[in-house]
């Protein structure tokens, strides 16, 4: 019966057995028979119909004798589900309601999982007087009745009285007896058997329900009976059934699950893996008591098992839910090696979970689907639908799901331009499906070896950690690994393992299409969530996005020449000739062999080739005088919005003046801060607009001559006081000078004049002036060394500079620290609007606000950059960490042969001006570009400049020893 039905079936096993052994023994066969529960009656002796009543002699067992029959019973099975049901004959042999209540209760007591009531009354009184009685027990069993005699009851009334479980006995059997005797009147009245044919099967069907040749088999007989079902009719069947339907796509599911993901009027959730899928379906069953489906591949049945087991099974939260598995590499099937690993444990392992498993055909796939749903319900735990391939009817060509595919880069683009920038001892892990399968025919067709390959079959989402394992086992080699999106989110935490275990030899290509292309057109997270950027997140530096053949080359290039782990998002377009793709002819093992056998041929990396150097962000290193580098923390607390008139907006802006004060060593009783959107030359041009006389400008390098430029601009009187270029002001020089211009009432000079990277002595100067010229006023722009040298600004009256520089934030806002004395006793008539810094100081004091709209993503960036230098590393170790990469700089590149054009007590440690002894600076430039460091053009002709804020010590290093290979290997 078990090869025909999947339904349960119930045994009678009459009383039995003789003693409790015997009854032992029969549960265990039936178990083993795949029966679902047995009946056992409380009669002895010999057998007697229960429907002669009293007219024969009906002998019930003693009551704590059929209890030890109980316990045996229950003791003996293996699993919990197969049910004992003691069936009470008291009322058969005539002793009353009384006793059939007495023996109820002790049969529950013994461990019975259900009862049966029986009775040959033709009326239902007996029966319901009995259950109305049970009901009021505290303790209850289902309970069985056999209305054979009361058949005029309906089933609905049954329930209502408390009834769970309606047989009817031996009505089958009694309708074939009918129909025979009838057959056997008709041939002995007729003499012939023509007059049976209304009453008879055909001999045509009655063949086909046997197995009379060897062809016959299982499948031909279902197929004989009945249709097979539409695909729309299963999909109306899980409308009808199902509210929520979540999982992950599997090929054999495709017809399904693509038809789903095209309906708009069914919930359905695509999840990274199985376990995700469980658990979000055992959410949604808790929040509204109703049953999910749940589907995947029976290959994520191992990332299922944790949920299943700890979370929605019968022993722990008893969660019901129904699982519809596309059963790859059943018996007898024609599969894969993994998948056929698979397929044969794939119902042990549901056995061993004590999750029962319904076999689906052509025929039946909406009524299991129907029964799973039901008995999940009723028994409130998961149910599973298995569907081998080729049950599931296919649908009509759908289309790609109306993906947005502005990008024609394929997947066969991408890997070819992998292929081509891998070295000749990398090694590649490839994810499992067509990517696999399209890198193996790109070889072939390359007529290249594949023995560096390794191509995954199967084992979904753990490509990454087989690059990783062999990364850690072999430093010295670059491991590649190209991933799917949908492979990536599968197990996303992995990404971690390159940050984690360091593995710098690592590098992660992840093809993302949108979409789980191998098995249907469903698509993947990655359609809304940014994989590059979760990637930088879990410690990825390097994680880049391409698009383009152009931009995938240059970031793998830079990817393999990067000394630590890299990460390259590809976006490609779906639709590539998949169903033209060979699967490999080797075998797994063969493979194996061979890949094993390439990774113990020696690695000898070139270890005096540089690495590409890169920020924590994965951006270039800024070796100039502004722009720099800023550091991951700082790019964060810019990545919010934020209403520049809201509250915590002027939280913000109100310590960033106050810090920045801090950092000048002014106090607010004494100076204002006041910040402008723009360039630093903003505030240098708003700070010269405060000058009440005329002022002195002291130039020795291009940003001295722009100060006479905004003069000129904004017709502000002014001297000029100019020097050479490599020779820094003297307090001797500024005194002369402003002793033959007596009606001078103010100077302005550069700190560190970055045209060639020198210092000007700020504080000699400051000394002799105020001594000498005690009403002489002094401006300063200090745009490239406040934050890189100590700097005494109470000095000063104005110092103006910008939020990025030394102090290491985003470029985008002026700052002015100033005198309040001198705003607020500058009245003179201005040109400007925008650039009025007394305006702007005003409107600051009275509303705490910025007069025009703040730049406020810099501001916020600003911030998070004065903390960490105020806080953490502390502006002395600023101070000596600028100074100690200008020595690093100086010597390096001079024992190069490339010496500072500026003198050393002169020298600043912001930027240095080097010559470019006869290589083109496009030459040098472009070579250090390529390899992560930007330099700049000198701005005294035939030289270069590098600068030395905003990086580390060790990156300052790195560029020595990348400057030195490339002087040896590359323009020499």
């Amino acid at each position: 019966m078990n090869s025909t039905s999947f339904l349960p079936l119930i045994y009678d096993a009459d009383t039995g057995g003789k003693n409790k052994q015997i009854f032992a023994f029969t549960v265990r066969d039936l178990e083993d028979l795949g029966v679902s529960a047995c009946i056992i009656e409380d009669k002895t002796g010999l057998k007697q119909n229960s429907l002669f009543g009293t007219s024969r002699l009906q002998v019930l067992e003693d009551v704590d004798t059929f209890c030890e029959k109980i316990k045996a019973g229950t003791a003996s099975r293996r699993n919990d589900n197969f049910m004992i049901i003691a069936r009470i004959e008291a009322l058969i042999a005539g002793l009353g309601q009384e006793e059939a209540l007495k023996r109820a209760k002790a049969y529950i007591e013994a461990g019975a999982d259900a009862i049966m009531i029986h009775s040959k009354q033709t009326s239902f009184d007996e029966v319901q007087n009995f259950m109305t009685a049970y009901n009021a027990f505290e303790i209850r069993v289902p309970v069985v009745a056999v209305p054979s005699t009361y058949d005029a009851v309906t089933e609905d009334v049954l329930w209502e009285n408390g009834i769970h479980i309606c047989i009817y006995a031996n009505h089958a059997f009694r309708a074939s007896f009918k129909a025979m005797e009838t057959v056997a009147h008709n041939i002995l009245r007729n003499k012939c058997g023509h007059g049976c044919r209304p009453y008879m099967t055909s001999i045509k069907k009655a063949l086909e329900l046997l197995d009379n040749d060897a062809t016959t088999t299982y499948s031909t007989l279902v197929e004989a009976a009945g249709p097979k079902q539409s695909i729309n009719d299963i999909i109306e069947c899980v409308k009808s059934n199902f509210e929520f339907i979540v999982g992950v796509p599997d090929s054999t599911l495709r017809s399904l699950t693509d038809s789903i993901a095209n309906a708009r009027s069914i919930h359905a959730m695509v999840t990274v893996n199985e376990g995700a899928a469980i658990s979000l379906a055992a959410g949604w069953a808790l929040a509204t008591n109703k049953v999910p489906l749940v589907y995947m591949q029976n290959s994520g049945l191992g990332n299922a098992v944790n949920p299943l087991t700890s979370l929605v099974h019968q022993d722990v939260y008893s969660i019901p839910m129904v699982l519809l598995i596309g059963w790859r590499g059943g018996p007898g099937a024609k599969d894969e090696p993994q998948h056929l690993t698979m397929g044969n444990c794939t119902q042990g392992m549901l056995d061993l979970m004590s999750i029962p498993s319904l076999v689906a055909t052509s025929e039946n796939v909406v009524s299991l689907l129907e029964k799973a749903q039901q008995s999940a319900a009723k028994e409130s735990k998961p149910i599973a639908v298995l569907i081998n391939r080729g049950v599931l009817p296919s649908c009509d060509t759908i289309g790609n799901n109306n993906l947005d595919q502005p990008v024609r880069f394929t997947r066969s683009d991408a890997l070819s331009s992998i292929l081509d920038a891998i070295g000749v001892n990398d090694v590649i892990v490839c994810t499992t499906g067509f990517s696999s399968r399209d890198l193996w025919r790109i070889r072939k067709d390359r007529r290249e070896q594949a023995d560096k390959d390794f191509l995954c079959v199967g084992s979904m989402g753990y490509a990454l950690s087989i690059a990783q394992g062999i990364a850690i086992a072999q430093p010295d080699r670059i491991v590649w690994c190209i991933d799917g999106d949908g492979a990536q989110l599968m197990h996303l935490g992995t990404l971690t393992g390159a940050l984690v275990f360091s593995i710098p030899n690592l590098k992660h290509v992840t093809l993302n299409n949108r979409m789980h292309e191998s098995v249907g057109i469903t698509p993947t997270a990655a359609e809304t969530v940014d994989l590059r950027r979760i990637a930088f997140a879990a410690g990825y530096s390097f994680a880049k996005r391409a698009v383009a053949r152009e931009d995938l080359k240059n970031y793998l290039r830079q990817a393999r020449n990067l000394s630590e782990a890299a990460y390259i998002e590809v976006i490609t377009c779906t639709g590539c000739g998949n169903d033209k793709l060979p699967r490999p002819s080797e075998s797994p093992l063969e493979r194996k062999k061979s890949f094993v056998d390439a990774l113990q041929m020696p690695c000898v990396p070139d270890k005096n080739k540089p690495k590409i150097a890169c920020s924590n962000t994965g951006d270039p290193i800024l070796l100039t005088p502004g722009p720099l580098t800023t550091s991951l923390r700082v790019k964060e607390a810019m990545m919010r919005d934020v209403g520049s008139r809201e509250a915590s907006f002027g939280t913000v802006l109100n310590r960033v003046l106050q810090r920045t004060l801090d950092l000048a060593g002014v106090d607010r009783s004494t100076h204002a801060c006041v910040p402008l959107p723009g360039s630093g030359t903003y505030a240098v041009e708003s700070m010269l607009s405060l000058a009440q006389s005329p002022v002195l400008i002291c130039v020795n390098g291009v940003y001295g001559r722009r100060m006479v430029d905004i003069c000129q601009a904004q017709g502000i009187a002014h001297e000029v006081c100019e020097i050479d270029h490599l020779t820094a002001f003297t307090s001797e020089i500024v005194v002369t000078a402003l002793s033959s211009r007596p009606h001078v009432g103010c100077i302005a000079l550069v700190h560190c004049e970055t045209t060639s990277g020198l210092l000007n002595p700020l504080d000699d100067i400051v000394e002799e002036v105020r001594e000498t010229f005690p009403q002489c006023k002094i401006f300063v722009d200090a745009m490239s060394s406040i934050g890189a040298v100590k700097l005494d600004v109470a000095s000063l009256q104005a110092v103006a500079f910008s939020s990025n520089k030394g102090i290491e934030g985003p470029p985008g806002l002026a700052l002015v620290v100033l005198s309040r004395l001198l705003v607020q006793q500058s009245d003179k008539a201005q040109h400007t609007l925008s650039l009025n810094l007394r305006r702007h100081w005003k409107h600051l004091s009275d509303t705490g606000q910025c007069q025009f709209t703040p730049p406020t993503h810099v501001v916020l960036g600003l911030d998070e950059a004065l903390r960490y230098m105020l806080d953490e590393e502390g502006a002395m170790n600023r101070y000596a960490r600028y100074a100690r990469n200008r020595d690093i700089l100086c010597v390096g590149m001079a024992k190069i042969g490339f010496k500072s054009i500026v003198s050393s007590d002169i020298q600043a440690p912001v930027i240095v001006t080097f010559p470019l002894n006869g290589v083109s600076y496009q030459v040098i430039a472009s070579k250090m570009c390529e390899y992560g460091y930007v330099i700049y053009e000198g701005k005294i002709p035939n030289t270069f400049r590098v600068g030395c804020m905003g990086i580390s010590n060790t990156q300052m290093e790195g560029f020595i020893k990348t400057f030195e290979w490339a002087n040896q290997v590359s323009w020499l």
